[in-house]
């Protein structure tokens, strides 16, 4: 039973591990990725996340985020 722990936890660890490279990754991503915004502005997004990671994260989907349009 302590073996099926054991790879229970390393499993969860991997999932936390990769949400915490992807989720920013997405971020910088979208950020340098749209043109409907200024370099300027890209650059304070960016400053923003190296000074407070989640927050400027949670703040760019709901006040900066803008769904692409469906064709």
């Amino acid at each position: 039973m302590e073996l099926v722990e054991s790879a229970m936890g390393g499993f969860l660890y991997l999932i936390f591990l990769f949400l915490l490279i992807a989720i920013p990754l997405t971020f910088i991503l979208a950020v340098w990725k749209r043109n409907d915004i200024s370099q300027a502005s890209k650059i304070m997004w960016m400053l923003f996340f190296v000074v407070a990671p989640f927050i400027s994260i949670i703040c760019y989907l709901l006040f900066g985020y803008k769904p692409s349009r469906e064709r």
